[in-house]
């Protein structure tokens, strides 16, 4: 699926001290991109050789997340809390949704400890207005 829309909400209750970081949303195991946290409560967007900071969540209050692809090796935009943080472009050429995890990374070693809800998947890429609606009808 070259194409697609991934939406969630977040919220940080406290990130284990223990841990670098903690996955919230990644692509299958053997898959590039994953949304996770550091253990400073800002959320982290990419692969590991791109990773783009786009806010912070150590406030406890929930957050939307929202990572839209468009095409093979095409853009992507990612908006917290609806609002453009990033435009830019994968670095890798595995970028396709396929399966993935939630509350994890994708070797499943580092567990997000914080909240995870309404998670939606779209076949096609949303717009920064449609991304707005669905928050604004979110939680």
């Amino acid at each position: 699926m070259d194409n697609w829309s991934i939406l969630f909400w977040i919220r940080d209750s406290q990130v284990a001290d223990n841990l670098r970081w903690q996955g919230v949303v990644s692509s299958r195991p053997n898959g590039d991109w994953q949304v996770h946290c550091e253990n400073d409560a800002t959320g982290d967007i990419g692969v590991p050789q791109n990773r783009t900071t786009f806010g912070s969540i150590s406030d406890c209050s929930w957050h939307h997340v929202a990572v839209v692809h468009s095409g093979s090796g095409g853009a992507r935009a990612v908006y917290f809390d609806a609002e453009l943080v990033s435009p830019n472009k994968w670095v890798s050429g595995r970028e396709e949704l396929q399966d993935f995890i939630i509350g994890s990374s994708r070797d499943r070693q580092r567990q997000f400890t914080g909240d995870v809800d309404e998670v939606k998947v779209f076949r096609f890429v949303l717009s920064q207005a449609e991304v707005q609606q669905i928050m604004d009808s979110g939680i």
